[in-house]
C-alpha cells in the first residue's frame, strides 16, 4: 500500500457557532484519484480549503508524508504548502497576461527564466490559451479564467492538485478537453483531490469516491453509482 500523502485527524472548522467541517480521519494515498461529491453547502470547498491551509482550524491536523502541516491559524507552513496547487471555483487572478499569471508561481519558487517561460509555454498550448498568452487577465470570459487558474496550478507540477468544480462555467467540449487532461496526462505521480456535484464527473475522474453532507463523510447507499 502507497504511503499517506495527505491525512487529516480530528479536522474541525467552525463558522460562528456551527461546525461546517468534522472529519475524524481521513488518508489519501500518494498517487490516488479522489472525488469529493456532495450538494451544496456539504462542506466540499471547506475540506479542500483545509488540506490547503488555507482556512483555521479549530481543532485537528494535517500531514503531508506523515509531517505536521497544519493544525491551527491559516497559512500552513509555507515549505509544505508549495508541495501542492489549490484552483478555487472562482480563480483570482493578477492584472497581468495570462503568462505572467501562469509565470507567477514559478518565479516565487525561483525557477530559472527560461526553464520557467518553457513550462508555461507547454500548459498554455495545452489548454489551448496560447493565443491569449497577451491578454490581460480582466479581459477574459470566466470559462478562460478558469483555465488561466488551471495551467497556473499544472505548471507548478505539484505532489497533490486540489481543484473545485474545476469544469464550472466551461462550454461542454473545454469541459471534456479539461477532464481528458486530468485523467490521463497529469505530470509524474500527482496526487488528484477534486471536488464536484456532478456523480458522473466523479465516476470519470476518480478511482475513489468520498461523499459529504452537512460537513461531515458519509457512505454512499449500498450499489450507488455515478450516472452515466
Amino acid at each position: 500500500m502507497s504511503e499517506a500523502l495527505l491525512r487529516m485527524d480530528g479536522v474541525g472548522v467552525m463558522r460562528g457557532e456551527a461546525r461546517v467541517l468534522d472529519v475524524p480521519s481521513l488518508a489519501i494515498e500518494a498517487g490516488a484519484r479522489v472525488a469529493v461529491t456532495g450538494p451544496i453547502g456539504s462542506g466540499k470547498t471547506t475540506l479542500l480549503l483545509a488540506a490547503a491551509g488555507l482556512v483555521d482550524l479549530a481543532s485537528g491536523v494535517v500531514t503531508l508524508s506523515g509531517r505536521p502541516y497544519h493544525s491551527g491559524r491559516a497559512p500552513g507552513a509555507l515549505v509544505q504548502r508549495r508541495r501542492l496547487a489549490l484552483v478555487a471555483q472562482e480563480p483570482c487572478l493578477f492584472a497581468a497576461s495570462v503568462e505572467d499569471n501562469v509565470l507567477v508561481g514559478l518565479r516565487y519558487r525561483g525557477v530559472a527564466s527560461g526553464e520557467g517561460r518553457k513550462r508555461c509555454a507547454a500548459w498554455l498550448e495545452r489548454l489551448g490559451l496560447t493565443v491569449l498568452a497577451g491578454r490581460r487577465a480582466s479581459h477574459l470570459s470566466g470559462g478562460e479564467r478558469r483555465l488561466v487558474a488551471l495551467a497556473q496550478a499544472l505548471v507548478l507540477e505539484p505532489e497533490l492538485l486540489l481543484l473545485d468544480e474545476p469544469t464550472a462555467h466551461l462550454d461542454r467540449d473545454t469541459a471534456l478537453q479539461v477532464e481528458a487532461l486530468l485523467e490521463g496526462a497529469l505530470p509524474g505521480p500527482m496526487t488528484l483531490v477534486v471536488a464536484t456535484h456532478d456523480w458522473a464527473q466523479a465516476g470519470r475522474l476518480a478511482t475513489r469516491i468520498l461523499c459529504m453532507e452537512s460537513g461531515r463523510m458519509v457512505s454512499p447507499s449500498p450499489g450507488a453509482r455515478p450516472s452515466p
